[in-house]
């Protein structure tokens, strides 16, 4: 079903399911079935990628912020490393649940709304 060619006839949730997945609010995966993992050593490479875009982040804030000053009102770069710094926090706490996607990706977007706010919490 191509739900975008005629968005007033959007199928209900019924007719196209959404993806499983869960809430942050417990590490368990409860009676939701996840799909398979298809990468392997997922958490291994998860935890290198999600740790080296964090301090590139971390490491590039004066510059991004020099910039957005510029363009912006001045607070991407102050706004981006602190997302980083949240979630590099979770990692090393083991807070984020690193051997699923579609929990990782739930708990990345927790971590973010909950220390970015405005637009780029959002996005």
């Amino acid at each position: 079903v191509d739900v975008w060619s005629d968005l007033s006839q959007r199928p209900s949730e019924n007719e196209v399911p959404e993806v499983a997945g869960e809430s942050s609010a417990g590490n368990d995966t409860g009676s939701t079935s996840l799909p398979p993992v298809l990468v392997e050593n997922f958490s291994t490479l998860a935890t290198a990628i999600i740790s080296r875009c964090c301090n590139a982040l971390i490491e590039t804030e004066p510059t991004l912020t020099k910039y957005d000053t510029i363009v912006g009102d001045g607070d991407c770069g102050i706004t981006m490393a602190r997302g980083a710094k949240e979630i590099s926090q979770r990692l090393e706490s083991k807070i984020l649940r690193i051997d699923h996607p579609s929990l990782l990706f739930s708990d990345l977007a927790d971590a973010v709304s909950a220390s970015m706010g405005g637009t780029s919490g959002i996005l």
